[in-house]
Parts: structure tokens; sequence; C-alpha cells
């Protein structure tokens, strides 16, 4: 079936339920002591005296335009599968800028199953795109070398947890994924467009016999190479570069050979 076709058919299971199809969200600009005074043109300026840090654009505290009152979870608590929603009134993936004019608070976030275990619905992996950078910004990425949990425990008492960690410098158009379990902060002299949620899959969640099949998917191929990155500062592995080269081509074909573009 053609791509136009089934968004046809989506769009015509959404009038039939009630849901909208496409709705518009006001960001919902959240007050930060580390925050900042200025904000970009096409966001609401702070208030004197209060800093704005973040600014949610897919909070289910967001407003909806056109709709008197309601917010993006009122939307999706009426319509949860139509937004992906696992919970009435919640919305899967969080997007949010932010504007740090110091250091934030170093931390890490809990896997999916370390979540649950202590009563909450899913862990936290997250993705940064650094919109704007001063020269000197940098982030806090993992630690200089591993660390036992008795030594993470024993700096953090004496104050020099920040002494062990990795600094990476960053410029406008780097993106940087973290994942869950990964500790982390980000420095001040950037705006960083974040955005957080339970849309990632790691391959050591799925059987081993299965491991080398879906790594030859574009997503493995990717999540893969990031890790081998970000966890051991290696290069991009030269088999995941082609073989998301491959995977670029054959779309590229197969979109030539079945869809007509106009």
């Amino acid at each position: 079936m053609a791509s136009g076709e089934r968004a046809a058919e989506v769009q015509e299971e959404q009038r039939a339920s009630g849901a909208p199809g496409i709705i518009v969200l006001r960001p919902w600009l959240s007050e930060r002591i580390w925050g900042c005074m200025e904000l970009p043109s096409f966001l609401e300026q702070p208030k004197p005296g209060h800093p704005v840090g973040e600014a949610w654009l897919t909070s289910v505290d967001c407003g909806v335009e056109g709709r008197a009152g309601a917010t993006l979870g009122d939307v999706t608590r009426d319509w949860p599968k139509e937004f992906g929603a696992e919970q009435p009134g919640e919305f899967p993936l969080l997007m949010k800028f932010l504007f740090p004019r110091e250091w934030l608070s170093v931390q890490v976030h809990p896997n999916d199953a370390e979540a649950q275990a202590i009563g909450q619905p899913r862990g936290k992996n997250e993705c940064w795109y650094v919109l704007s950078a001063e020269p000197e910004a940098k982030l806090a990425l993992g630690f200089r070398e591993e660390m036992t949990p008795a030594e993470i425990e024993r700096v953090i008492h004496e104050g020099t947890l920040e002494s062990k960690l990795q600094y990476v410098p960053v410029k406008a158009g780097d993106m940087v994924y973290v994942e869950a379990g990964t500790i982390h902060a980000i420095g001040p002299g950037m705006v960083v467009l974040l955005g957080v949620g339970g849309v990632v899959f790691p391959l050591t969640k799925f059987p081993a016999g299965a491991r080398p099949v879906l790594e030859l998917l574009p997503t493995g191929a990717l999540s893969t190479g990031l890790r081998a990155v970000l966890a051991n500062a290696d290069a991009f592995p030269v088999k995941n570069v082609l073989t998301l080269a491959v995977w670029a081509v054959l779309g590229i074909a197969l979109a030539a050979r079945f869809f007509r573009w106009e």
C-alpha cells in the first residue's frame, strides 16, 4: 500500500474516533535558578526576576491552541491510543529546550527494569542536540576511567565527583545520545534541544541469537555505533557505517521504484 493511502486511512480513523488530526502546542516555560532572562524571540520572555531554564515543547502541561484551557495531557487522556500514550494523560516523548547559564547537577537515570523496580513506568534515555554553543561550552559524559560503586560513593562523600568525569567540548550541530545508566551533566554557554522518552530499545534486551540480525537493521547499526563512541571513546565502527550506507541506498532505490514523486 502506498504511503499516501495509509496516511489517508489513518486520518479517516482519527476522524471516526473524534481525535484531532494536528494540534499546535504552546511551550510551557519552567523557571530555574540557573536559567536565562532572555530567550529566543519565538518564545515568551521571562518575567523580571524569574529566569527560565527550560521550554517544554511536548509536555502534558503544554497548552493546545484553539482549545481553551486544554493541555496535551487532556488530549491524550481522551485519545491515548491515537497519541501513542501507554496510559491516558501521558505522552511518550518529551522535547524541550535548555538554557543553562551555569553547570547543571550531575545526574544518572535508570533503565526500564530499574525504574519499574521502584514503581516507575519506564526508564530514561536522552538525546541532546546542540543548537548553539559558546567557544568553551562542554558537557560531562561518563567517567574518565572505570570506577566501582564503592569508589563512586566515596568521591561523592568527598565532594570530588566532578573531577572524575569526562568532559566533552561541543559545538552547534553536535548530537549526543545519553543511554540510561550514563552519568552526565550539561554545562553553561549553550542552548540544547533535549529529547526524552521510552522510545529506545537496547539490543541487550533481545535474545542473543537475534542480536546479529538486529544489528543489520538501521536502528541497530546506529544504536551499537553510538554506544561504541560514547561508552568506549572509539571511532564509529566501519561496519555500522557500511550498514547505514547500504540502507540509505536501498531506501532511495525502493522509493524510486514504488512511489511517484509529486
